[in-house]
């Protein structure tokens, strides 16, 4: 160990006998490579100058690939990220400022104190816009808490404000999710809307209520008839349903 307590300075004696013992280890065990950090530095007090030329002189012997990373952050020209972006196509930029409108609806109405999202709100919000007529080349399948797209986070971005289409879908959902700003109020919303929508569905309460319940136990828990109805009702307002 390089101290005996986490608040106590490093000792240069230490750090040699562990990496004896490291060294030991590394052959025993048969390993091809390690990564060593700069042991004892920073709020250990012990100088990289010092440390370093001793951990060369304990493991360069060893057969093995050793890589020693020195103090602080590196550089960011030396943290290159090989992620390739997504092209920047207009379903993208409209499906960020969808859900930044949202966002921010739920914050003026005072739901939430702290501007934020979670993904099942994402997935729903991302469905209702696409129900109001918005591209957004997303696929919708039944999940466990209502639509689910599995490519919804991975097309994120910013929209233009003049966006005719965009403007159009966004004030609809908009008109829609009055009162539902939260996760389990999207899910509700999102779900009667594929329920009322989808082949063969309906807009009979008390049997959209029945299908909520057999989707699976949680909505069965979650979601009364009373619950069924004020949604269907606020998205028959938002003309996201036929009256």
């Amino acid at each position: 160990m390089p101290r005996e307590h986490w608040r106590q300075s490093s000792r240069l004696d230490d750090i040699r006998d562990g990496l004896d013992d490291l060294a030991r280890l590394l052959v025993e065990l048969n390993i091809t490579s390690v990564a060593v950090p700069p042991l004892g530095c920073g709020n250990g007090g012990l100088q990289w100058s010092v440390v370093r030329p001793l951990i060369i002189e304990k493991l360069a012997p060893l057969d093995i690939d050793i890589r020693l990373y020195h103090p602080g952050t590196p550089a960011a020209r030396d943290m290159i990220t090989r992620t390739v972006p997504p092209a920047l196509t207009t379903p993208l930029l409209h499906l960020i400022a969808g859900l930044a409108r949202y966002v921010t609806a739920a914050f003026d109405a005072g739901v939430t104190h702290t501007p934020r999202l979670s993904l099942l709100e994402a997935h729903k919000v991302s469905y209702l816009l696409r129900s109001s007529g918005l591209d957004l080349n997303l696929r919708f399948d039944p999940h466990l808490y209502g639509p689910f797209s599995a490519d919804t986070m991975q097309k994120v971005t910013r929209s233009t404000a003049d966006d005719v289409a965009f403007n159009q879908a966004g004030d609809t959902v908009q008109r829609a999710i009055v009162g539902f700003e939260y996760p389990e109020g999207m899910e509700l919303l999102a779900t009667v809307h594929y329920l009322a929508t989808r082949p063969g569905g309906t807009t009979d309460v008390p049997a959209m209520t029945s299908r909520i319940a057999d989707w699976n136990e949680r909505k069965r828990r979650l979601f009364r008839q009373a619950d069924v109805s004020v949604a269907l009702t606020r998205l028959r307002h938002a003309e996201l349903v036929d009256a």
